[in-house]
C-alpha cells in the first residue's frame, strides 16, 4: 500500500479545523515536558538517592505502560467519546506535572 504525499493545499485545509489546532497545541504542551524529564530524570533520581539502574528501569516500565495503554486505546474509543478521553488525559498530565514539581 502506498500513500501519496499530501499537497500544501491539503495541509492548509486541515489547519482550518479548530479542533485539530487545539490537538496540536495541547499535544505540544503535553510532550514538551518529556524533553526535561527525559534529560534530567536520572539526575533527579540520583538526587533522591536512587541509583542510575532504578531510574533507567523506571523509564523502561513507563514505556511498557504507554504501549499497553495505546494497545487498548481503540477499545476505549468505542466506550467513550474521543474528546472526553483527551480531556481526561490532559487532566492526568496536569496532576503528573504537579507531582513532578514536588
Amino acid at each position: 500500500m502506498t500513500v501519496s504525499r499530501p499537497t500544501k493545499e491539503d495541509v492548509l485545509a486541515l489547519l482550518k479545523h479548530r479542533e485539530l489546532l487545539w490537538i496540536f497545541l495541547c499535544s505540544g504542551l503535553h510532550f514538551s515536558v518529556h524533553l526535561a524529564s527525559s534529560n534530567f530524570i536520572v539526575k533527579h533520581g540520583q538526587s533522591l538517592g536512587l541509583s542510575e539502574m532504578v531510574a533507567s528501569v523506571s523509564i523502561a516500565i513507563c514505556v511498557v505502560v504507554e504501549v499497553v495503554v495505546m494497545f487498548y486505546g481503540g477499545s476505549r474509543l468505542k466506550v467513550y467519546q474521543p474528546h472526553h478521553l483527551f480531556q481526561f488525559a490532559c487532566g492526568l498530565a496536569i496532576v503528573r506535572w504537579l507531582f513532578m514539581a514536588l
